[in-house]
């Protein structure tokens, strides 16, 4: 996404981008707004979208990062619930509630149908996979 058109909507966009919250961001863009609108302009699709874009050039792609921390999260509580005692029952909440937490960080799924593999004819799974319980 290209640099916004408005030059003091895209100040508040690189502000917003470096972690300012809506209200401030419009301060440091020069807006004199009422309480609602920066809160409403940090919503608006083309905003949050060159945010994003704003992080990601910067940040690189952090969320790469993310997905082993999740999988070790998941392993420490099922090792913890498979414990039986309460210190370990509240282990594997407190990891769930932190994996919880980075999941909403993910982007979400966007899979596109043809990038799935073309679906299999039954003689092709047997000649891949075997017949179950082989």
């Amino acid at each position: 996404m290209p640099v916004l058109e408005d030059a003091q909507c895209e100040v508040f966009a690189q502000a917003l981008s470096r972690g300012s919250p809506p209200r401030k961001a419009s301060e440091e863009a020069g807006y004199d707004d009422p309480c609602g609108e920066p809160y409403k302009r940090a919503a608006r699709p083309d905003v949050a979208d060159r945010v994003t874009e704003i992080r990601r050039a910067r940040d690189g792609d952090v969320f790469a990062d993310l997905v082993p921390l999740i999988l070790d999260l998941l392993d420490i509580a099922r090792f913890c619930r498979r414990q039986g005692s309460v210190a370990a029952m509240g282990t594997a909440t407190r990891a769930l509630v932190e994996t919880a937490k980075l999941m909403r960080q993910l982007p979400p799924l966007q899979r596109r149908f043809e990038d799935l593999p073309p679906e299999m004819t039954e003689e092709e799974w047997l000649a891949e996979y075997g017949q179950p319980g082989d």
